[in-house]
């Protein structure tokens, strides 16, 4: 269960004063900011991402991000805060799509599973002559000539079935 002294977050981020754009306006000042606090911030990140990577990802764009619209920024907004609700809000995004894309791959593995299931019936419930007979099909509908033998050998063997006599006999009628 989380609870306050369990998870880390702004308390244990607190700097002596607050910290407004102003005082981080060139590269010298926002260097000593990012080496002070950019560990706290992935570990804070990391808290509820498990996962260190993601967590110095978020922590880099976030401040990658502050430096590029800094001057954006009203003066009066306290910099830490600013930059742990968009970590929060960075890591809550994560967490969201993590939970789609779960949802997603369970889906995908349920669909794989009927279609494999799908398959292995109907190869269970179809026979050789069921087969041979839809390739028959096929062919004698591709060609005329094929059409015509297959309807004349047809033909034989269904008499030569039905009068009870071989093949041969109804070949030379």
């Amino acid at each position: 269960m989380l609870t306050p002294k369990s998870c880390p977050g702004p308390s244990s981020m607190k700097s002596d004063t607050k910290i407004t754009p102003r005082e981080i306006n060139n590269e010298i000042d926002f260097n000593a900011f990012y080496n002070k606090f950019y560990p706290r911030f992935v570990k804070y990140a990391s808290w509820y991402l498990n996962d260190r990577a993601a967590a110095e990802d978020i922590t880099q764009t976030t401040l990658m991000e502050y430096w590029i619209n800094r001057r954006k920024i009203e003066a009066s907004t306290d910099v830490l805060g600013y930059l742990l609700t968009i970590v929060k809000n960075k890591c809550l995004n994560y967490l969201k799509h993590l939970s789609i894309a779960d949802e997603y791959q369970r889906k995908r593995i349920t669909l794989y599973d009927w279609e494999i299931s799908a398959r292995i019936h109907t190869l269970e419930n179809t026979s050789y002559n069921d087969i041979f007979s839809h390739e028959i099909m096929s062919i004698v509908q591709r060609t005329p000539v094929c059409a015509s033998i297959w309807l004349y050998e047809s033909a034989e063997a269904r008499i030569s079935s039905y009068l009870d006599v071989s093949s041969s006999v109804t070949e030379s009628i």
